[in-house]
């Protein structure tokens, strides 16, 4: 597994600007900071024991070279990575891909690498690993997901309240007839987001259209055939699972020759800082990033003391801005 200095070779840039980077110093570039942490994540940056006072942490990062990792992932994992810092403890980061890890199993990895817990961001119940996680010993937070094992925590931000806020701003705004365009219908997050649009659209009297549901793979390329199709069946709204798709639809209806927000409105979910820099400025559920990177932290921390807790949620809120208007009458 790489070192510091490996990484820095590789880029071909200097030792203490890898360093600073990894340390989120704000003095480097973002883009290169992402760039640094992407190739620290596929080589397997293991930091450097100081001595036994301190803890060994691992951040495992499941599919590192999607849009998670430069946007949601890596805001969540800075986050964390300066309250672990700050407490003394060192943070090294890898991908959790079991070919990549020679198909060592999750137990193994933490053994050889002598970690004392660890924290997986994205991770699929697809991934081998997950599994594993169920029998695991060490102690584990994950990130927007859930499985039983009184070692493993999870840290989620309310999905339930904050579709609840998104789809009463729409119907608010007069539209009834409202798509979701959600993520891959196995991953955890993904099924409460769905459960949070089918009871919110219920409680305020629409009636649930499955068709107006589809599925794309969180990503913005994946939203576009999935926004022509529901344009098609005449929705004038769209909830999406979350903030790239969100965009990608925002992108896909202007090729169209649609308007945001007077044909059609657009609703995200997590509020990356790409949300507010698109046109038009995208409305969407917040979720404080930097407090959940703590509470990742706070979580583990009470796990490898040998405090046991089963989930802790994020509040979620809704903010507005200029992809979501009244719904557009017949007459106009």
């Amino acid at each position: 597994m790489a070192k510091i200095k490996e990484i820095a070779e590789k880029m071909n840039i200097s030792v203490s600007t890898v360093y600073k980077a990894l340390s989120d110093a704000e003095d480097v570039n973002p883009e290169t900071k992402k760039k640094i942490l992407k190739t620290a994540i596929n080589m397997g940056y293991v930091a450097k024991r100081k001595g036994d006072n301190h803890k060994r942490i691992c951040v495992f990062i499941d599919q590192p070279d999607d849009n998670h990792v430069q946007y949601f992932d890596y805001e969540v994992m800075m986050a964390f990575k300066r309250n672990a810092i700050h407490s003394g403890h060192e943070v090294s980061v890898m991908s959790l891909d079991y070919t990549l890890n020679q198909s060592k199993s999750f137990d193994e990895l933490m053994d050889e690498y002598q970690f004392d817990g660890a924290v997986i961001l994205g991770l699929s119940n697809f991934n081998p690993y997950f599994e594993q996680l169920k029998t695991t010993s060490h102690p584990v937070v994950i990130l927007d997901n859930f499985l039983e094992n009184q070692m493993v925590a999870s840290v989620c931000c309310d999905n339930m309240k904050g579709m609840k806020l998104a789809i009463d701003h729409l119907v608010d705004l007069g539209h009834t007839r409202i798509g979701f365009i959600n993520g891959q219908n196995d991953a955890y997050v993904c099924k409460e987001r769905l459960g949070g649009y089918i009871s919110s659209i219920a409680l305020r009297g629409i009636v649930f259209d499955p068709e107006l549901v589809c599925n794309g793979n969180f990503t913005e390329e994946s939203a576009a055939p999935l926004v022509r199709n529901l344009v098609s069946m005449g929705v004038t709204a769209i909830m999406c699972c979350n903030d790239m798709l969100a965009i990608g639809a925002i992108k896909e209806l202007k090729r169209m020759g649609l308007n945001v927000p007077r044909d059609i409105s657009v609703v995200g979910f997590d509020d990356i800082k790409l949300s507010s820099y698109i046109t038009p400025k995208l409305t969407t559920i917040h979720t404080d990033l930097s407090k959940m990177g703590e509470k990742l932290f706070i979580v583990l921390e009470l796990l490898m003391k040998d405090n046991r807790l089963d989930m802790s949620l994020q509040p979620s809120y809704l903010v507005v801005r200029e992809s979501t208007a009244t719904v557009k009458s017949k007459a106009e």
